[in-house]
């Protein structure tokens, strides 16, 4: 483990076992852009004999470490009507460099069901570098640079990727002043509804009342926001974009809308690998800020279409084809079963504690899945989604109204998704009304 960002030379590549049908393209990963053919409970498509979900399996060390501490801190703390006070950082962020071929590295924060500690790529060849996001504060943002030094000795960081504008992905850009900052267009588009470092701060010291409060602090309380000096990309494209980092060909792809507006991937085609940002959460629910789902569902399948065999998520550890190809089925799952609620007419916090129970009960192949309470992000998304046809934006959603379609009214400002976010969390641990 390297906390001040040297390179964990023990950590070897992760394992590139071949998906079902033992093929490098998607056939293997079940039927493309269509919606699933299995639920919790029915066994997945990727043809494995276990009826536990890989990715459950896959997870459950990791969530019995966190999953339970942070259960039951947050049933005692809400039971109690805790005072609005700063918890403390993750005991243990696992930082390590993981190296996944010649020249191609990931750098991982690990730190369970928190917020804000994201990963990052290094792709380095000939005395350059081009890096895959920055970090959220500057200590970490400096752990990386550390990191990359280390990792490519010599090497300049030349190129920055911002595969979005969140700030767990950007606002450590100023620390390498030299570099050129690349995201989509779209994603620059939406960059003035994004937090900047100021409301978190403010947030530190006066949070909001209630459940808001309590979840934002758990989360954001204990970074460090001082110093930092936003740095937008200077550079923007629509579609696709090829790069060259000394003799090695990076493709930057815009998937979105998904997570946000225009989110990007880096494929490195060479070494087998895509650098998803966050268009791929591996052991968490993933937080829908745009959508639509079908959307990014079909984002999956793209980048299962690249035929990589390596896919390292905006958060949580490096996966495999039938790890991404999970989380797509996911997506289709939970937009078929909002979908069928908001054609009932179920309101969308009802149809969120719904969804909730059944993703996280016993036969579910996503019980293992971390921080379920963003299934409320989806269930909104979706029926923003078919309530008004609008997508959202980087910093959330568009406006929930659906007068004409029969659907009921989802939250949608960023701030109301939020709320809903963090009224879940705490009915699901169990302090709410169930």
């Amino acid at each position: 483990m390297a906390d001040d960002g040297r390179m964990d030379s023990s950590a070897a590549p992760p394992p590139h076992s071949p998906d079902a049908s033992g093929t490098t393209g998607s056939a293997g990963d079940g039927p493309s852009r269509t919606a699933p053919s299995y639920g919790p409970g029915r066994p997945p498509r990727t043809g494995r004999p276990s009826t536990t979900h890989p990715t459950a399996e896959r997870s459950a060390e990791r969530t019995a470490e966190h999953s339970g501490k942070y259960t039951t801190e947050r049933t005692a703390a809400s039971r109690a009507g805790a005072a609005l006070t700063v918890p403390p950082a993750p005991a243990e962020v696992a930082c390590r460099t993981h190296r996944l071929a010649t020249g191609v590295w990931a750098h991982l924060q690990l730190a369970g069901d928190f917020w804000g500690f994201s990963n990052a790529g290094i792709v380095a060849d000939g005395g350059e570098a081009l890096l895959v996001d920055t970090y959220f504060t500057l200590a970490q943002t400096r752990r990386l640079r550390a990191a990359v030094e280390s990792a490519a000795p010599g090497a300049q960081v030349r190129t920055v990727v911002n595969t979005h504008l969140n700030g767990d992905h950007c606002f450590g850009n100023q620390l390498f002043p030299g570099a050129e900052c690349v995201t989509s267009a779209a994603n620059l588009r939406a960059a003035a509804h994004e937090l900047a470092p100021a409301p978190f701060r403010a947030l530190q010291q006066q949070p909001p009342p209630g459940a808001l409060g309590r979840y934002l602090l758990r989360h954001f309380g204990h970074f460090d926001f001082s110093g930092i000096e936003q740095v937008p990309p200077s550079r923007t494209f629509d579609g696709s974009l090829p790069l060259r980092v000394g003799a090695v060909h990076v493709e930057l792809m815009e998937v979105g809308p998904a997570h946000t507006a225009g989110d990007v991937a880096v494929h490195v085609p060479e070494a087998g690998v895509v650098f998803c940002g966050d268009v791929f959460f591996h052991g968490t629910h993933p937080v829908v800020w745009a959508g639509p789902l079908r959307n990014w569902a079909s984002a999956c399948d793209r980048l299962l279409d690249t035929g990589a065999r390596t896919f390292i998520p905006g958060h949580g550890p490096p996966a495999d084809r039938a790890d991404l190809a999970a989380v797509r089925d996911y997506l289709w799952y939970v937009h078929e079963r909002a979908a069928e609620r908001a054609a009932a007419g179920t309101p969308p916090e009802a149809a969120a504690r719904e969804l909730y129970t059944e993703l996280t009960g016993p036969q579910s192949p996503y019980v293992d899945w971390e921080l379920p309470e963003r299934i409320g992000t989806a269930v909104a998304a979706v029926y923003r989604d078919l309530g008004t046809g609008a997508q959202g934006s980087a910093d959330g959603p568009g406006p929930g109204t659906a007068e004409t379609s029969g659907v009921p009214e989802a939250p949608g400002e960023l701030l109301d998704v939020v709320t809903m976010m963090a009224d879940l969390a705490e009915w699901g641990a169990g302090s709410g009304e169930r």
